[in-house]
């Protein structure tokens, strides 16, 4: 019969398990950690189907611990990618108001984003009128009442990871 006794026991071979069974073993290079996987291969549920975005923080309240945990995790894939040699692109992301009503949200999410230590900014409008994403440029279309009110611009929200 096989030992079949551990130190620590990971449950789930997906990016989750795997970075905790990795910083087990970096922290405890003795330990004997097991992962096990229901599925016959890694991330076959939910970090199979990741998108790939990397949240900056500026949705949550900044007394939140998800707040601190989206930026500090923002931080550290950032300088794992940098250290590792992982191509991560930079693509940003635009947030805007679709009516002057919207204004306020927008504002409370710059409020957020300042609190949490986003790089956020509010950006004039000219820059962005009449616009469209296409192939990472930002282009915006005016909208049904043929204006934009307010853009957040946000540099370090959205990275996808090649």
């Amino acid at each position: 019969m096989t030992d079949k006794t551990c130190d620590f026991l990971v449950i789930g071979a997906g990016v989750i398990g795997l970075a905790i069974a990795r910083e087990i073993l970096i922290n405890n290079k003795n330990s004997k950690v097991i992962v096990v996987e229901k599925e016959t291969e890694v991330g076959l549920h939910a970090s199979g189907r990741n998108s790939g975005v990397l949240h900056a923080g500026f949705y949550y309240s900044p007394d939140s611990l998800k707040a601190k945990l989206t930026v500090d995790g923002n931080r550290l894939l950032r300088e794992f990618c940098a250290e590792n040699d992982v191509p991560i692109k930079n693509v940003g992301k635009v947030v805007v108001t679709k009516n002057a009503q919207e204004e306020e949200s927008l504002k409370e999410l710059y409020r957020r984003g300042i609190e949490n230590g986003v790089e956020i900014e509010i950006v004039d409008i000219s820059d962005f009128k009449n616009s469209i994403l296409v192939n990472e440029k930002i282009i915006l279309d005016k909208g049904a009442d043929n204006q934009l009110f307010m853009f957040l611009k946000i540099d370090s929200f959205y990275y996808s990871i090649c």
